[in-house]
């Protein structure tokens, strides 16, 4: 648990590829998680088995990181709900 009270925000991690076993390998650490993708679904059903299986906090989170307001959305909501 060597990330336990930590956050981190991963993006492109709703997909079956690399952002989504970082994702997890975080959670595995015991950080808390924000499951971020640009598909509409996908990251909600990430972060929610993320949370199921690793015991964090994992939100889910719609995001097309080449928006800028997308991205300083993402972030406000990271801080309201983690601090």
């Amino acid at each position: 648990m060597r990330l336990s009270h930590k956050v981190a925000i991963v993006t492109g991690a709703a997909g079956a590829g690399i952002g989504q076993a970082i994702a997890r390998s975080f959670a595995q650490e015991g950080a808390n998680v924000v499951v971020s993708d640009a598909h509409r679904e996908r990251p909600f059903a990430v972060a929610k088995d993320i949370t199921a299986v690793h015991k964090v906090k994992a939100i889910g989170f719609q995001c097309d990181v080449s928006n800028r307001q997308q991205v300083e959305d993402m972030v406000k909501m990271t801080l309201e709900e983690f601090g």
